[in-house]
């Protein structure tokens, strides 16, 4: 990514679809590719400092899945450019997606991928509050349970694609 793009407004890719579609599994996805394709000194994590547990020296992240709705909320930085990724974007957890977006406006990330439901307006107009450059990417529901978590995975590796990543 070039300085120019970098200092430009944020970039936002929202994945769209149903409930229980895949779409917070899909974006725990990219993390974990992200995660797996960027070496340890091109790629760090960086989690608000309650979020860490520090036991040993070691940094472990203790906020990467929230096991009852299998949402994320996780920040990496990649070759200087800052990402931001949360998952819930169901109207239910529109205060959680709220406080994602403002975190991840905080720290100034570059690029954030979150996820919304096809018609949830408020949500939309969040989202769209934040950056006048927004991609909504559609989720399908995969009613093939043998076929979902490879859908998943191709999913995210067009959002990561998409994302210049």
């Amino acid at each position: 990514m070039s300085a120019e793009s970098k200092s430009a407004e944020k970039q936002i890719f929202v994945l769209r679809g149903p409930g229980s579609c895949g779409k917070s599994s899909t974006l725990a996805e990219v993390f974990n590719i992200l995660n797996e394709k960027y070496p340890i000194g091109r790629r760090k994590i960086i989690l608000p400092e309650r979020d860490r547990d520090t036991t040993d020296g070691k940094i472990e992240i203790k906020f990467k899945i929230d096991y009852y709705t299998r949402d994320i909320r996780i920040t990496m930085e990649i070759d200087n450019t800052l990402i931001g990724i949360e998952s819930c974007g169901d109207p239910s957890g529109i205060h959680r997606l709220r406080v994602g977006l403002e975190y991840f406006k905080t720290v100034n990330c570059n690029i954030i991928f979150c996820s919304a439901r096809p018609n949830d307006n408020d949500t939309h107009d969040l989202i769209n509050s934040y950056s006048k450059n927004v991609k909504f990417i559609e989720k399908t529901k995969e009613y093939n349970k043998q076929l979902h978590s490879k859908s998943n995975l191709e999913v995210a590796e067009q959002l990561i694609k998409l994302a210049g990543l």
